[in-house]
This record gives structure tokens, C-alpha cells and sequence, in this order.
């Protein structure tokens, strides 16, 4: 029974205004609160009787100091919320920013990608117009070889035409008929016609002559229709070369313009990504900036909340003169034959007088841990 009541009493004095004691404790060393740590024990002990002046004198320093405090701790709060408000703002602005430039940067995506891929149809024109016009120009060129031919052909076939066959050797006669695709049996039957003066030439050899005229007379209108067909060809491929180049100098040039616009839109979505990137390394350097306002401003409420609770419990001591039990002294009680006897038993007032230059000032006072 003797160490219970002994065990009680040693938390009952360890226990005397513990919340204002924490919070004296936390301010830098002076004077009055090395008074007030001191006297504060003592204060709260009036053992039934009337409060002592200088208990009176020390709760209302107490008192005094613990508004100081608490103003300067609401101060410090307000700061820091204003802080944290600011980084919120700023944070919340920077994650916009950073949502705009995503968008922009798909957006870049999406250009880049419509440009290659017009740039792509761009190369397979001119590649299908650089071969239309690789055919037309051989088409053009096929045309003018056949020209030369039937020029060449037509020249060499004047001089046989109107009789002019008559005096000539019986080989290039024949060789002419052959080049002209004559029948065989007029080729035969040339060199034994060619061979009578045309004086004494009989009926099969007139008739052969006749044949002869006629066969050179057919071919030679033959090949100028050939060259007027073949003329009316050169026209048009000449024509359809003529837009199969332009065709293929426009597909080009649409061509160099896509490429130029795929490079653009290149270099575009670079700086865009480079944009999206900053804009992400400020969105983490604003959360964490917003992070650690956050932690300042819970750390300055736990502070505020710690001191109104220092200042309800010394306003309970001054109104009931007992001590406001905290959570662990109210497990203690005492055990009587009859009743249980609260923890807090008033002791007997202490008679030291307070020194005259026990004076609190703002000035003195900071809040540590805000």
C-alpha cells in the first residue's frame, strides 16, 4: 500500500502542468521562463487553502507568456499556410502546364506522322511519273528510229520510181524488190526483162516492167503514209512526253515539299518533347516544394493545437485549482475501505517571494519547431 501511494505521488508531481511545461521547455532559455519552469510546480499546490500571491503572480506570468506564445505561433501558422496555399497554386498551375504541352506534344505526334505520310504518297508519284515519263520518252524515241527508217526507205525508193529503174543493174533492182518485200516471181523474172532493150522487150517482158513499176509505185505510198502515220505518232508522244515531264517535275517538287514538311514537323515535336520534359521536372519540383509546405504547415497546427492545450490546461488550474489529468495519470487511483481517492492531492503552498525583474516581453519569446 505504502509504494502504490508512493509510486502515485512520484507521477502526480512528474505530471504537474506537463503540457505547459513542453511548451516553456521548446522556447530559448531566459529569465522568465527559467523562473516560470521552476515555480510553475509550485504554483499549482494550495492543499485546500486560499492561492498564495506569488502562485497567483506565477500562473498569471504563465498565463502572459503562453499568450505571447500562442500569438506567435498563430503568426507563424498563418505564414505558412499562405505558404502552402502559394505552393498549391503554384503546383496546380505547373500540372496544367504540364497536361497543356502533353497535349501539344500528341498533337506534334500526330502532324509529324500525317506529314510522313503524305511525303510518302508525295515519292511514290514522282516515282510513277518519273517512270511515265521514261516510257513516253521511249515510246518517242521507238517513233523517230521508225522515222529514220522510212526516210532512209522513201529516199533510196525515189530513184526507182518513174523509171528510173531503166539502165540500172539487173542486182540492185532485184535487191530493191527484195528490200520492199516484192514476189519472188517478179524478183525472178526482172533480170531477163531488164535485159531486152525496152525497144524489144515481148509481152512477158512488158508485163514484167509493168509489175515492176507497180510494185515500186505501191511501196513508195505505202511508206508515205507510214511516215505521215508516223508523224501524226511522233505529235502526240511528243505531246504526252511533254506532260509526263511536267507531271513528273510537279511530283517533285510536291515531293522536296513534304520532306521539307516532315522535317519541320520533326524539329517541332523535338521541341515540344523538350518543352514536355521541363514542364515534367517542374511539376516534381513543385510537388515537393508544395510536400514540404504541407509539412510545415501540419508541424506549425500540431504547435498552435499544442499550446491551446497548454493554455486549457493552465486556465483549468486557475478555475478549479487542481491539474487537468492527462491521459496516463487518469489509470492511477488509490484504494480507501470506502471510496477511491482521486490522484491529485493537494500539497501545501510553497512562500517564495517572485524577484522584481520577472518581466515578459514578445521579444523574448520563439517559437521552436514552427
Amino acid at each position: 500500500m505504502v509504494q502504490k501511494r508512493e509510486l502515485l505521488e512520484s507521477v502526480v508531481e512528474s505530471c504537474k502542468l506537463p503540457r505547459v511545461t513542453k511548451v516553456l521547455a521548446t522556447l530559448p532559455p531566459s529569465e522568465p521562463r527559467d523562473l516560470l519552469l521552476e515555480s510553475l510546480p509550485h504554483a499549482t499546490e494550495i492543499g485546500g487553502e486560499e492561492r498564495h500571491p506569488f502562485q497567483t503572480e506565477v500562473l498569471k506570468m504563465a498565463v502572459e507568456m503562453m499568450g505571447v506564445v500562442r500569438t506567435a505561433a498563430a503568426e507563424t501558422q498563418t505564414g505558412l499556410v499562405a505558404q502552402a496555399a502559394q505552393a498549391t497554386a503554384s503546383s496546380t498551375t505547373a500540372t496544367e502546364t504540364f497536361a497543356a504541352c502533353k497535349q501539344r506534344q500528341e498533337a506534334a505526334a500526330l502532324d509529324r506522322d500525317g506529314c510522313a505520310a503524305l511525303a510518302l504518297q508525295a515519292e511514290e508519284a514522282h516515282a510513277n511519273a518519273e517512270y511515265e515519263q521514261s516510257r513516253s520518252e521511249a515510246a518517242r524515241g521507238r517513233i523517230m528510229e521508225e522515222r529514220v527508217k522510212l526516210d532512209a526507205e522513201k529516199a533510196e525508193s525515189e530513184k526507182f520510181l518513174e523509171g528510173g529503174w531503166e539502165g540500172m543493174d539487173a542486182n540492185l533492182v532485184q535487191e530493191q524488190l527484195k528490200a520492199i518485200g516484192a514476189e519472188p516471181a517478179l524478183i525472178a523474172a526482172v533480170p531477163g526483162a531488164l535485159a531486152v532493150h525496152s525497144e524489144h522487150r515481148g509481152a512477158f517482158d512488158a508485163l514484167t516492167t509493168q509489175a515492176l513499176t507497180s510494185s515500186l509505185k505501191d511501196r513508195a505510198q505505202i511508206v508515205e503514209s507510214m511516215i505521215l502515220k508516223n508523224q501524226q505518232g511522233e505529235k502526240s508522244a511528243s505531246s504526252f512526253a511533254l506532260g509526263a515531264w511536267a507531271f513528273a517535275d510537279m511530283a517533285k517538287g510536291q515531293a522536296a515539299s513534304a520532306a521539307e514538311k516532315v522535317a519541320d514537323s520533326e524539329d517541332a515535336l523535338a521541341a515540344v518533347t523538350a518543352e514536355l520534359k521541363k514542364c515534367n521536372a517542374s511539376v516534381k519540383a513543385e510537388d515537393k516544394t508544395l510536400q514540404a509546405a504541407l509539412g510545415e504547415q501540419a508541424l506549425a497546427d500540431d504547435k498552435v493545437q499544442e499550446i491551446d492545450s497548454a493554455m486549457d490546461e493552465l486556465q483549468h488550474v486557475i478555475v478549479h485549482d487542481t491539474i487537468q489529468p492527462v491521459a496516463a495519470v487518469q489509470e492511477f487511483s488509490m484504494e480507501t475501505e470506502d471510496k477511491e481517492v482521486p490522484l491529485v492531492s493537494p500539497v501545501p503552498a510553497k512562500s517564495d517571494e517572485l524577484p522584481a525583474t520577472a518581466v515578459i516581453s514578445p521579444e523574448s519569446i520563439s517559437i521552436g519547431g514552427c
